[in-house]
């Protein structure tokens, strides 16, 4: 395969990656669906990005200047610990949703049916002191999931050094192009949501929660 194909591939496998699950819930969570839902989840797919990056370009710079070998074992290992960052995020966003004040009663009102009503008050949100911690979740996340096999394996088929570090640059690029991608969209849903209802917006950041915190229980007990 020419060069050029190569680095192709890099760049769709690039966007193809920063979509993976366990990176959706993560930025997801942790841009925390606020009311500046835009600004916010650009900010932490940025982060996230720049970490993630961060760690595939010095791992694939040890593997081609250095030569050195990546043990068999260790993205599982990233892989727990991507597990147990995805359930603090989780937990944190549960505690989020519980600072709000949140509560469900029914009643009747206007000869309407049942129903069930949702009330909020604002409270502080803790995963505001906690975004510069989306940086380190990307680099644990460089390392884990199928980073190794998309980045890193076609490094072998590579004529130099630098024609894998391009293959890598190029694959880090497309990550970040792809979740602000992702961010933006994000951001706009959530904000439109919360003009719509307050109340749906609060469920919903409730069922994120809910299911960070099961997948992350999943990744760590296969890992």
């Amino acid at each position: 395969m020419e060069l050029t194909g190569i680095l192709a591939m890099a760049f769709g496998f690039g966007l193809l990656h920063a979509l993976d699950a366990d990176h959706v819930l993560a930025v997801s969570g942790l841009s925390g669906m606020r009311s500046d839902g835009m600004k916010r989840s650009y900010a932490f797919s940025l982060r996230w990005a720049l970490g993630h990056g961060s760690s595939i370009l010095l791992v694939g710079g040890l593997v081609l200047f250095l030569g050195m070998a990546i043990p068999e074992h260790y993205s599982s290992i990233a892989e727990g610990l991507v597990g147990f960052m995805l359930l603090g995020i989780g937990l944190m966003l549960l505690l989020d949703w519980f600072r709000q004040k949140n509560s469900l009663y029914m009643h009747r009102h206007d000869r309407m049916p049942l129903h069930v009503h949702m009330q909020t008050t604002t409270a502080v949100n803790p995963l505001h002191h906690h975004r510069h911690g989306t940086v380190l979740v990307g680099l644990i996340h460089g390392l884990a999931g199928s980073a190794p096999l998309l980045a890193l394996m076609p490094l072998s088929k590579l004529a130099s050094p630098l024609a894998g570090m391009a293959y890598l640059l190029i694959f880090c690029l497309a990550v970040l192009l792809s979740m602000l991608v992702f961010g933006g969209l994000l951001g706009t849903a959530f904000a439109g949501l919360q003009r719509i209802s307050r109340q749906y917006t609060e469920m919903v950041r409730l069922l994120l929660a809910l299911v960070t915190v099961a997948f992350a229980i999943y990744l760590v007990s296969g890992a």
